[in-house]
Order: C-alpha cells, then structure tokens, then sequence
C-alpha cells in the first residue's frame, strides 16, 4: 500500500522487538536511520 507502518527507536542497548501479530501477511520494506542517516535496510516477508 506503500504507506509507513512503524517508527521506533532503539532503547539503551541498542536491541529492540517489533510485534507482528496484528500485522497483514505481506512484503513489507525496512530502514535503520542511526543519526538521521540510513545505515542498513531490507525487505521482510511475512506470510
């Protein structure tokens, strides 16, 4: 659908776990900003 689905910042060590049960199977794409600039992104399927 192309819209954003989640924003969330890292806690203190650096670890954070994204629920996905309430989330529609799919192709969804990822972005980790460190300092407002992209570090690392990726795709994610879930069926």
């Amino acid at each position: 659908m192309g819209k954003q689905h989640t924003i969330s910042r890292l806690n203190a060590t650096n670890q954070h776990q994204i629920k996905l049960s309430n989330v529609q199977p799919g192709i969804y794409f990822y972005r980790l900003l460190v300092n407002d600039a992209a570090s690392e992104s990726g795709k994610l399927i879930i069926e």
